[in-house]
């Protein structure tokens, strides 16, 4: 009789083991496979805002040169007329310039604030692997 309680007692654990082992890799995968995804949703937003940088810098670089162009054309210009044009592409030139910076700079805000929630997503998802894996540990030694 003993033995017979015993075994059913053990087969009908074992499976519930088994199906919270089983539930548990499923889990561990899951985590594992979201934190794939989310570094690599981390790196394609990174490359992404570093080209809009580049774009960026290019652009203030040609503002800057032009602003200088214009600079050295009003110095030799003897016209009064290319002096107008000089001095007008150079306030141009200036305030694109200026207007290009301040879109420099909230690019860095928001790419520094999309990869600050993104990295987060992505260590939250490892602590809960570990987590994950933590318990399927504790099933399978148990």
């Amino acid at each position: 009789m003993f033995c017979f309680v015993f075994l059913f007692f053990y087969s009908h654990s074992g499976k519930e083991y088994d199906i919270k082992i089983s539930y548990e890799k499923a889990n561990q995968i899951q985590y594992a496979w979201r934190n794939r995804v989310g570094r690599n949703q981390l790196r394609a937003l990174k490359e992404c805002y570093d080209v809009q940088l580049k774009e960026s810098s290019a652009k203030i670089c040609q503002q800057h040169i032009r602003g200088k162009l214009a600079r050295m054309n009003y110095k030799v210009s003897k016209n009064q007329k290319e002096r107008e044009i000089s001095m007008a592409i150079r306030i141009q030139s200036n305030w694109r310039a200026s207007k290009e910076r301040k879109n420099y700079s909230q690019i860095q805000l928001e790419k520094a604030a999309k990869m600050e929630e993104k990295a987060a997503i992505c260590i939250q998802c490892a602590w809960r692997s570990k987590k994950a894996r933590k318990k399927v540990n504790k099933y399978v030694h148990h």
